[in-house]
């Protein structure tokens, strides 16, 4: 729903049922916020308890996703499209750096 954020008024105006629009905006920007904490710390607890060597990875989506539900829920992501389009590059950055946190975890395996 992070994507859909910023064409809100373009997906209303093309008759378009986006999240927000069948939800409405102040849930559509909380859900980003909870869903993204609530799997951030379910990752914290399966790799600290099933995967110890992904707790890096969780520990980063962790600061992700509160930066996430920080950006969502301040106004630091309302006004102009480019500032709405704020949690989703949160979000993606929050991907790659996960994404490169694994690295190290995996060349200990092999």
């Amino acid at each position: 729903p992070t994507k859909d954020l910023s064409d809100v008024d373009g997906d209303r105006a093309a008759g378009r049922r986006s999240f927000a629009i069948v939800y409405g905006e102040s849930v559509a920007w909380r859900v980003p916020a909870v869903t993204a904490c609530g799997l951030a710390v379910a990752f914290c607890v399966a790799g600290a308890f099933l995967a110890p060597s992904l707790i890096w990875p969780a520990t980063v989506m962790l600061g992700g996703a509160l930066v996430i539900a920080a950006v969502c829920l301040s106004r630091a992501s309302r006004g102009c499209r480019r500032r709405r389009r704020r949690p989703y590059r949160v979000f993606m950055a929050t991907q790659f750096l996960a994404h490169f946190s694994v690295l190290p975890a995996l060349c200990t395996h092999f």
